[in-house]
């Protein structure tokens, strides 16, 4: 996809570098921006999202926590291209967020870089997410923090993720990815394109959660994700 948009990346990733000197644009200015090479991205990569559940996506619910299984290495994309009317932002693991373009593109989108080696930057880091909650900024969340063979199962969350939202008693919107593992394998590989599915469930009111601690809380999002999960299976027989 970058060989074929040498150009459209070269010139993207200058205008970012010249955006994040200057810091002349908004969040949702920044989003749009982004969500248009996001959907340029997903057509060179034969990739089509059937989305359900938008009506969640609430303008009223202004700082959230967007949280979901992982399945690959694309799932980001999928879900910001699916939050269109919902501007977002993410956070990644910080040894891979450096690739070119993408490097950018973090620092364009306010994105945080999470080390899950260095519990002390883990705090600092959840501190200024619950801060920027507060102040209306959406991020985009995966618990799991790997999505190696994770196919369409899930792993343990991540505790720690949940600190943000239990400091800044944000919502929290679960969301289901299924089959986006298929974008990584060897068996998909080719020019057919491919549906992708991403469902956007009930947010979660911190009045739901405020008496969970962040493993009871990260039990009910993945509980939620779960069975959303389960349910599709059964619809597709592939149990």
């Amino acid at each position: 996809m970058i060989r074929k948009n040498a150009f459209l990346c070269i010139r993207l990733n200058s205008r970012m570098k010249r955006e994040i000197r200057h810091n002349q644009l908004d969040d949702s200015t920044r989003f749009l921006y982004a969500y248009k090479f996001l959907q340029k991205y997903l057509k060179d990569m034969y990739l089509k999202v059937q989305s359900t559940g938008l009506e969640y996506l609430n303008a009223d619910l202004k700082g959230a926590l967007i949280v979901s299984n992982h399945q690959g290495r694309d799932d980001c994309a999928i879900i910001l291209s699916t939050l269109k009317e919902y501007p977002s932002t993410f956070v990644i693991d910080e040894a891979k967020s450096h690739a070119f373009v993408f490097d950018r593109l973090c620092d364009f989108l306010h994105a945080k870089r999470l080390r899950f080696d260095d519990l002390k930057s883990q705090l600092v880091l959840y501190n200024e997410m619950a801060e920027e909650i507060k102040a209306g900024r959406r991020f985009v969340l995966f618990p799991e923090a790997g999505y190696v063979d994770n196919k369409n199962n899930m792993r343990e969350f991540h505790t720690p993720c949940f600190a943000p939202a239990l400091k800044s008693k944000c919502p929290i919107i679960p969301v289901c990815i299924y089959d986006t593992w298929k974008v990584d394998a060897k068996e998909y590989q080719n020019k057919n394109t491919l549906v992708l599915e991403c469902h956007i469930l009930q947010p979660i009111l911190y009045e739901e959660y405020q008496e969970l601690n962040k493993k009871q809380l990260s039990d009910l999002v993945k509980s939620r994700i779960e069975t959303k999960l389960n349910e599709l299976k059964k619809e597709k027989n592939e149990w």
